[in-house]
């Protein structure tokens, strides 16, 4: 009876999300915006476009951000700063790369920083990137 009860308590608790899978929600949803815009532009500007973001593609790179390091984390985080910068979203590519930080400091350093300056594209900060 307590083994069963064990059981039934287990499949009621949270499982951690895979952080790859977190990842590649985000992206996909970086994408499909960026996708949308290229067909029918509806924004005025990249930080118009970047609002548009679904909720619940920020909510996975929350959750994302808080996962355990794993392996496979710092990878995913990577994933997730790539698109926070295809998308100008600023704010996420930072908490990605403070994160980062701790668990891959490596792989912080060949992500790059953004300096955000609202004269410039997506292009000229893309371009002043590190590349490995």
């Amino acid at each position: 009876m307590l083994h069963a009860l064990l059981a039934t308590t287990a499949l009621l608790l949270p499982t951690p999300a895979d952080p790859a899978a977190l990842a590649k929600d985000y992206a996909a949803a970086v994408k499909a915006l960026n996708d949308a815009h290229v067909a029918k532009p509806a924004a005025k500007s990249e930080e118009e476009l970047a609002k548009k973001l679904p909720a619940g593609a920020s909510k996975a790179l929350a959750e994302l951000v808080k996962s355990k390091d794993a392996p496979g984390l710092a990878a995913a985080l990577v994933v997730a700063g790539e698109a926070a910068l295809d998308l100008d979203r600023m704010d996420d590519f930072e908490t990605v790369r403070v994160r980062l930080l701790k668990v891959a400091p490596d792989d912080a350093k060949a992500l790059g920083i953004a300096l955000h300056d609202r004269g410039s594209s997506r292009a000229e900060r893309m371009a002043s990137r590190p590349r490995g």
